[in-house]
């Protein structure tokens, strides 16, 4: 093996009890947000502590919406994968844009202890990605997001809640309301 060799060790554990537990250990309430709960942004505490996974993901969630990007989705794959515990997935309208929402995330992630792992762009510049370990975020060019389609891929993940009670869309159907 060469020096560049890297080595990821992934530990789990299995049910409710332990996810309790961790919950517990790390003084985060049931939806896995820490003691601010979701409706108080943690990104109103700027350097206020590292953030817990779910947290962080909201977060970044609510800062790729305020940066313009649209049909922002964040999925718990705690359950469903060994690599990450959170997925945010938002579509972007120009590389431009998405280059300057992925670097606003890394930002953020400085602000509260969350270092990136590792950052990626495709070369044609409609898919870029920040692995923070715990949340890997995702910004597509809508035709990209539709090629790829994280969301059918990861199914069976739970949807999380990341809107603040003023952005909630009530138009779940699609009518125009």
């Amino acid at each position: 093996m060469g020096g560049d060799g890297l080595i990821l060790v992934a530990m789990t554990t299995d049910g409710p009890a332990a996810d309790a537990a961790t919950r517990e250990t790390a003084g985060m309430d049931e939806a896995g947000l820490g003691e601010t709960g979701a409706g108080e942004g943690a990104r109103d505490g700027v350097g206020a502590g590292r953030l817990s996974g779910c947290a962080f993901a909201v977060e970044a969630a609510r800062l790729a919406h305020d940066d313009k990007c649209g049909h922002v989705l964040v999925l718990d794959v705690t359950d469903l994968s060994q690599v990450t515990d959170y997925l945010v997935i938002a579509s972007g309208t120009s590389d431009r844009q998405m280059a300057t929402v992925l670097q606003h995330i890394m930002e953020l992630g400085k602000e509260h202890g969350v270092s990136p792992f590792g950052r990626h762009t495709d070369t044609s510049s409609m898919w870029f990605l920040a692995d923070f370990v715990d949340v890997v975020v995702h910004l597509f060019e809508p035709n990209a997001r539709a090629h790829y389609d994280l969301e059918m891929l990861w199914g069976d993940a739970a949807r999380i809640a990341w809107q603040r009670p003023d952005q909630i869309d009530r138009d779940h159907a699609g009518v125009g309301v």
